[in-house]
């Protein structure tokens, strides 16, 4: 709980004072946070490379179409998120790439039922 409180304060100083970009190194404060939350991302974003995602939409204003597969498991981190701070336990439903065979090239996303935290 001291650590929750040690980030809040830096928000809070940060918002007070206009200065956002002192909170802390992004990817050391993310990945604290989620790690003291217990979310469980490994399956998505192993080295929390959607920050790269991240810095492609706040700093040229889109993430690209590119970009839409990762941009699906972005979705589902940020549910797992809430999740974990509301410390939910139950089923949940997230989106999932889905194979197709002999159609080359095309990419189909459904939705998967899982049950959170353990992702069975």
């Amino acid at each position: 709980m001291t650590e929750y409180k040690i980030f809040e304060s830096k928000v809070k100083k940060s918002l007070e004072d206009g200065s956002l970009n002192r909170v802390g190194p992004l990817r050391a404060n993310l990945k604290q946070m989620i790690e003291f939350y217990e979310v469980p991302y490994q399956d998505l974003f192993p080295e929390l490379e959607f920050i790269n995602i991240r810095d492609k939409i706040v700093h040229e204003g889109h993430g690209g179409s590119e970009n839409s597969a990762e941009l699906r498991k972005l979705a589902n981190l940020v549910v797992r998120i809430f999740l974990a701070i509301l410390q939910y336990k139950g089923d949940f439903i997230e989106s999932k790439k889905i194979e197709l065979e002999n159609l080359e090239g095309c990419i189909k996303h459904g939705l998967a039922y899982k049950t959170f935290p353990s992702l069975q």
